[in-house]
């Protein structure tokens, strides 16, 4: 693979998605801009329709970008999602996972510098198309984490606990 960037066709996952069928998996090809080359950033399917990218490190600087692919409309292609709300700041290493109502939950990370991050976000996508980040308050974190089910509450205690903002396991229901 020779290029730099996540738009062309040819560098390996964000350009020729892997979708998964009945039928084993199919790359397709992904057409226009994308997400530039990067690593360290999360990389969510939402509502079981949308990969949703979000930050990382393209080995210059800490990103805070965010993109979606939309899997359901063809030509497939990346839609950059910006002024949408309290949108968190650069991060890598962060966790995210969807819930099962189409909320995906961003926690944690490390900034620019390599501080660990103690916040968390929540990214919905309106009925008009819009996506919106929301902040995730303290405790209204730990209900959201009880909402997601098992496998998306492992994976934000897992980067949460690296940052302090959880101090042991049994602070969920689930665990």
């Amino acid at each position: 693979m020779t290029t730099n960037t996540l738009g062309t066709a040819e560098l390996s996952f964000f350009p020729t998605c892997c979708i998964s069928t009945m039928f084993g998996c199919n790359r397709v090809m992904v057409s226009g801009a994308g997400p530039s080359a990067r690593y360290a950033h999360t990389l969510a399917l939402v509502a079981n329709r949308f990969l949703v990218a979000m930050g990382g490190n393209d080995g210059k600087a800490t990103l805070s970008d965010a993109w979606a692919l939309d899997t359901s409309e063809k030509p497939y292609q990346w839609k950059k999602i910006s002024d949408a709300g309290d949108m968190p700041s650069a991060r890598m290493y962060a966790t995210a996972a969807a819930r099962s109502d189409g909320l995906l939950l961003l926690c944690g990370g490390r900034d620019e510098s390599g501080t660990p991050l103690g916040d968390a976000y929540g990214l919905a996508r309106h009925r008009d198309g819009r996506w919106e980040w929301a902040t995730a308050p303290g405790m209204l974190l730990l209900l959201a984490w009880r909402l997601a089910g098992l496998h998306a509450c492992v994976a934000l205690h897992q980067s949460c606990i690296a940052s302090g903002f959880i101090q042991r396991w049994s602070a969920c229901a689930h665990c």
